[in-house]
């Protein structure tokens, strides 16, 4: 295990397990639980069932049958993830368009904050096509953003490259508009390092 810096922390706190394998760490760790957990595959969350204001349980449809199922708990956890295919250029697989949010808001569930989503500022992107997440983990390791003169886009921006999120997010877009090409440059990163960031 251990700790990689992101955007916008002041010390290392991302967890990493083995370099960048960390999914298939938390992959290993998810199946040492299913003799714990029941998992309903081919199912599609439609609908959460509300009883005397008390959601209840979610109705699924079977996705190879076409079957509507109830499914009733003591206590319903919406982990459905965001909505990252409502915008253009998106990391977020094709399904990601907001559905658990929507199902939250039919059954009267309150929803606030809604500007703030999670995003990343940095994707391999080639003629508008989005072909990836470059993590933040290769900034946190000392890469640096630049534009087509190697002049670096965060200079002048507090936290400079490790700014937040937002802060990046908009600082590129702004560069982009002024017809700038944005590139992420790895040299500074010492090559052991590229090789253990490495899949």
């Amino acid at each position: 295990m251990d700790f990689g810096l992101e955007g916008a922390h002041s010390h290392h706190r991302v967890l990493h397990a083995n370099g960048d394998r960390t999914w298939a760490a938390l992959t290993s760790f998810v199946q040492s639980l299913l003799h714990q957990v029941h998992l309903q595959p081919n199912s599609e969350a439609l609908q959460l069932t509300i009883q005397d204001g008390v959601c209840t349980g979610v109705v699924v449809r079977n996705t190879q049958t076409g079957q509507l199922t109830t499914l009733n708990g003591d206590a319903v956890v919406l982990a459905t993830g965001g909505l990252g295919n409502l915008f253009p250029l998106t990391t977020n697989n094709a399904t990601i368009t907001g559905d658990g949010i929507a199902m939250a808001a039919r059954a009267g569930a309150k929803l606030k904050d809604m500007a703030y989503m999670q995003f990343h500022p940095t994707l391999l992107t080639l003629h508008g096509r989005c072909y990836g997440l470059i993590t933040e983990a290769i900034r946190g390791s000392g890469a640096i953003l630049v534009d087509e003169n190697n002049h670096r886009i965060m200079a002048n921006v507090p936290k400079k490259d490790l700014a937040p999120r937002d802060v990046v997010a908009r600082h590129l877009q702004a560069w982009q508009r002024q017809g700038h090409d944005l590139f992420l440059d790895i040299s500074p990163i010492p090559i052991c390092l590229m090789a253990e960031l490495s899949p």
